[in-house]
């Protein structure tokens, strides 16, 4: 092998190495930033002379008109009645038990909010969020759907199965 290719393939690895370093330094300076870990790592280099960053400015897009393809209005409306199908159980009980879960959600997140600096942003994270509702837990459920309920059908009338 001639000495041109070994050095070739010596400044290759040199760069991808290289390459590879600064992606991970970047990655690392992200994680840490993120978690705000800077003063809690003793053993991390103090960055004393850096001024501190400034926020980039991020210019608001203009207003648009935005048109919902979901129907609030019969959503509202069917929320406020009562479901008894195989695959949707609601009513009065049901709602209640919403609403106060709602509501507890609602005052954990004002007390973080209350007890976080005020420089903090707090949000909800609702991928978290979920409610038991006990009065359901005497129903026999398989997948979504209520067997009670999917018995009584009528076969005319039958709440179509899917993925089953």
């Amino acid at each position: 092998m001639s000495s041109g290719k070994v050095r070739s393939k010596r400044s290759l690895k040199i760069s991808e190495l290289t390459s590879l370093r600064v992606t991970a330094e970047a990655g690392l300076e992200r994680f840490i930033q993120h978690w705000d870990l800077e003063q809690k790592l003793s053993f991390l280099p103090r960055k004393q002379d850096e001024k501190p960053r400034q926020r980039p400015v991020v210019l608001r897009k203009r207003r648009q008109r935005v048109r919902s393809s979901v129907n609030w209005k019969l959503f509202a409306y069917q929320f406020g009645r009562d479901h008894s199908q195989a695959d949707l159980l609601w009513n009065e009980k049901t709602r209640e038990e919403f609403r106060l879960a709602i509501e507890g959600e609602l005052r954990a997140l004002q007390n973080e909010k209350e007890q976080a600096a005020s420089d903090v942003p707090i949000s909800w994270n609702h991928t978290e969020f979920m409610i038991r509702y006990p009065s359901l837990q005497d129903e026999v459920k398989i997948g979504d759907y209520y067997l009670r309920l999917l018995l009584q059908e009528a076969d005319d009338t039958a709440t179509p199965i899917h993925n089953p």
